[in-house]
């Protein structure tokens, strides 16, 4: 297999749990997804999301950059704490090159504070480098992850 196609398939083996329709509160607790998780990414992998407001604030004064597997689960635990749903469907994954792969995604959530709920465009831009993911960047906006994964 050449490595364009390994890295696709490391990525595409990350995210099919979360692009099952699967509660993320539930995906990141199930054992058998962490183990998946901890082999995949690197671990020095940084993980961010980029989710700001337009004043220039971020959701919840998140507090990353997260690093590793660990920092995966407590990144997403601080996100799901805001919410007492949070669901992502229709995923599209792009190759764009050089072990960059863009995630774009419809996400769906319940607030905890009022009930709240959203759909949101979202994406996510990969780096794949000596078969494990080296980064993740996480956005609620799909342009601004289409412009982090060189695509505008």
């Amino acid at each position: 297999m050449s490595e364009e196609r390994e890295n696709r398939a490391i990525v595409e083996r990350f995210i099919a749990p979360a692009t099952r329709g699967l509660d993320m509160q539930d995906m990141i607790s199930g054992p058998e997804t962490r183990a998946m998780i901890r082999a995949t990414l690197a671990p020095r992998a940084e993980i961010t999301f980029e989710v700001p407001y337009t004043d220039g604030g971020t959701v919840g004064d998140m507090t990353g950059p997260w690093v590793g597997p660990d920092g995966f689960f407590d990144g997403w635990a601080e996100w799901l704490s805001l919410w007492s749903e949070f669901t992502f469907s229709d995923p599209e994954l792009v190759d764009v090159g050089d072990g960059t792969f863009l995630l774009l995604v419809m996400c769906r959530g319940r607030m905890r504070a009022g009930g709240g709920e959203i759909r949101q465009e979202a994406g996510a831009v990969y780096t794949v480098r000596d078969g494990q993911i080296q980064g993740i960047r996480q956005f609620l906006d799909q342009s601004q992850a289409r412009q982090a994964a060189g695509l505008t």
